[in-house]
């Protein structure tokens, strides 16, 4: 995660997990090659690429530093647009299948594949798989703030308008 509160990956996780479920299954087809394809708004997309460790810099970004920080990877300008879309692309090859991942329609190496832009599709599962297996979006709707209880309520109805319209979005 890039940066922010839990909850930016958390509500991630029925997307995350339509996207694993689209990948294993892959694996059982016969096609050499398998696309999952999604888009989104620039507010359904960006977290993703927080629960995908993508645009990561090293160090935050701050008022103090921000002219050290010109040439950082989190660049909202550039790598989020109004519509942005994110595709993975299963490839059954000789040696095993392997994914590519493009976002914006550019070839993208996510951190979990080390430099690799074609990434073996069994180290890609053995990394995010465990965040798909283990998330509950019934969970994710009953967010509880850590900071001010008193808002829960209100901070639950929030989560939850706000996934429907992450949902609705994604799927329609």
């Amino acid at each position: 995660m890039y940066g922010g509160y839990k909850i930016n990956q958390d509500m991630t996780c029925s997307l995350v997990q339509d996207i694993v479920a689209s990948l294993r299954s892959s694996q059982h087809m016969t096609p050499q090659y398998n696309g999952v394809f999604r888009f989104g708004h620039s507010d359904s997309i960006t977290p993703l690429y927080s629960t995908l460790g993508l645009y990561k810099d090293d160090n935050k970004l701050t008022a103090d530093n921000f002219a050290q920080q010109s040439n950082r990877t989190l660049r909202t300008s550039i790598i989020d647009p109004f519509s942005a879309n994110i595709v993975f692309v299963a490839y059954n090859c000789t040696t095993g299948f392997k994914v590519k991942t493009f976002v914006n329609e550019k070839e993208t190496t996510i951190p979990v594949c080390g430099n690799e832009k074609l990434c073996s599709l069994e180290t890609f599962l053995s990394k995010i798989g465990p965040m798909a297996d283990s998330c509950s979006f019934q969970d994710v709707c009953t967010y509880q703030d850590v900071t001010t209880t008193s808002k829960s309520v209100q901070n639950n109805w929030s989560v939850l308008v706000f996934t429907s319209l992450l949902l609705a979005a994604i799927f329609y």
